[in-house]
């Protein structure tokens, strides 16, 4: 549900909203207007579609048919994000720090071949190929956003690593070690800072056990 929660979301935190629904959104041009109105309006009508299913055969059928098909797409498209946006090597920018190419360059490309091929004898690679290429040409997509079709990401790809050179990442880490790896290193990031990185579980309790520290020292000094 935090998918969906997240696109239609008023949020002002960065001077625009953050609503994928509102043609007069900042984040849209003036000429994509009139395709986003024609966007929103075709999400409202299949939620109408399946309000009229549901009503014509049953919330089972629906949840079987549907929503369990729906939750397992989404709970992928998150984990495809989170491995895209979050890894230990990726630089947080914030404030005069960050710039537009900063900012695209703060991800990374993973392949999930792996997953179909641990032995990679090649076939794997469909697998990308069905994420449209999103996974192992994600840096190139943050760079010319909807500027490059999907079918011209990994052209794209060979052709800016030699200007990118160091600052292009690439992570071949199977999917599975790469999710446990990033949970374990990427609980947070330090609220100061115009250049952070993240930082895991241990630097995470040991930041827990400062804070009591000092919330207790607070207190005690209260009460003297």
């Amino acid at each position: 549900l935090i998918y969906p929660y997240s696109l239609i979301t008023s949020r002002h935190d960065y001077g625009f909203s953050g609503c994928h629904f509102w043609p007069w959104n900042k984040i849209f041009k003036k000429e994509e207007r009139g395709g986003i109105v024609a966007s929103a309006l075709s999400v409202f009508a299949f939620l109408g579609f399946l309000g009229a299913c549901t009503a014509q055969f049953g919330w089972m059928t629906m949840l079987q048919s549907y929503w369990i098909p729906y939750m397992i797409f989404v709970a992928w498209l998150d984990l495809v994000t989170m491995l895209q946006h979050t890894d230990s090597n990726v630089v947080f920018f914030r404030g005069d720090s960050w710039n537009y190419l900063r900012g695209a360059l703060s991800t990374v490309d993973r392949t999930y071949r792996h997953l179909i091929d641990p032995l990679n004898l090649g076939f794997g690679r469909v697998l990308d190929h069905l994420h449209h290429n999103i996974s192992d040409g994600h840096v190139v997509h943050h760079i010319f956003f909807t500027q490059i079709p999907h079918y011209k990401l990994i052209d794209a790809t060979e052709a800016i690593k030699p200007l990118l050179g160091k600052h292009y990442r690439f992570d071949p880490t199977p999917i599975p070690q790469a999710w446990a790896k990033t949970m374990a290193e990427c609980w947070f990031v330090d609220e100061e800072g115009g250049a952070v990185k993240y930082k895991g579980k241990k630097e995470y309790e040991e930041w827990e056990r400062e804070q009591r520290f000092v919330e207790a020292k607070s207190a005690a000094g209260s009460l003297a």
